[in-house]
């Protein structure tokens, strides 16, 4: 009876709570790790893969493992046209709901997946458009993970035909908005074609524009420096903030043709470069324009 007492006296009780929440932790824990483990050896053995073709212009390039996060970069060539940097960020949870369309059927990425829950580490998709030398992130955080993989009906999951429905109308009007992209870059080509005409042309003592080119991405003008009174990075290197502000101001308070121009640019998603280039040495101070600070004059 003595025994019986000493046993569920609330001192023991206590004492062997604390002891059954720990071992609870410890079962967690030893759950967490072995999910991680797991999880890191697999990872491993996809990164000995990369670079893998995933087609439609994809690439994986990385499978790391770090801190809180499973990191996959993936790369998007760059005659991929239909999908921008731009259409990418503002589709995200579409995309998001794409990543997990299969996952009803595809048991790797579904044990992925549930490693991911288990080790409670979050997905983090990068993807670099090598077109535009632009990345984006998509992250799917542990309770959307879970929340995926709890949603196995086809009530709630998302197929890849409702998918493509979903971004029909969406890809339509990227459409519509490239084509008017395009239609301004061939009217860049145009200008530049005019100007170059005119070329080369004496701007100040010292100072020619010898050259004008757009590849599509920007608009190059070419200054020759002359560099009697020293070299192009003695005179202009470090200054490129002060040149940048001299080139707002010529593009905001130009006349309507440099308007139109940069209204141009601005719709052709192409910034401006002032290249000034060493007539001796051949060095060159490139400051650049972006399309945002050009829609912003």
């Amino acid at each position: 009876m003595k025994t019986i007492h000493a046993l569920c006296s609330p001192s023991r009780l206590a004492g062997l709570l604390l002891l059954f929440a720990a071992a609870l932790i410890v079962g967690c824990n030893s759950e967490k790790d072995n999910a991680w483990l797991e999880l890191e050896e697999e990872m491993e053995k996809e990164n000995k893969t990369c670079p893998e073709d995933l087609g439609n212009g994809l690439t994986l390039t990385s499978v790391i493992l770090e801190d809180d996060q499973l990191v996959m970069k993936v790369d998007i060539s760059a005659d991929e046209e239909d999908v921008t940097p731009a259409f990418f960020r503002q589709n995200r949870e579409l995309f998001k709901m794409g990543m997990f369309a299969d996952l009803k059927d595809d048991a790797d990425t579904r044990k992925m997946c549930e490693l991911c829950v288990k080790a409670e580490v979050q997905i983090k998709m990068v993807f670099h458009f090598q077109r535009y030398g632009e990345d984006v992130q998509l992250v799917v955080p542990v309770n959307e993970i879970e929340e995926a993989l709890q949603s196995q009906s086809s009530s709630s999951t998302m197929d890849q035909d409702s998918l493509v429905e979903e971004l029909a109308p969406v890809v339509e009007e990227e459409e519509t908005a490239d084509d008017d992209a395009e239609q301004a870059r061939i009217a860049i080509r145009t200008e530049v074609a005019s100007l170059t005409r005119q070329l080369p042309m004496n701007i100040e003592a010292g100072l020619d524009w010898t050259d004008i080119s757009y590849d599509g991405s920007n608009l190059i003008y070419v200054y020759t420096m002359d560099e009697s009174n020293g070299t192009v990075n003695e005179t202009l290197a470090g200054r490129e903030a002060i040149m940048k502000n001299t080139m707002k101001a010529q593009f905001r308070d130009g006349d309507s043709t440099i308007k139109t121009l940069v209204e141009l640019l601005v719709q052709a998603n192409s910034g401006v470069i002032f290249q000034y280039v060493g007539a001796s040495t051949g060095q060159t101070v490139s400051p650049r324009l972006s399309s945002a600070e050009l829609a912003a004059l």
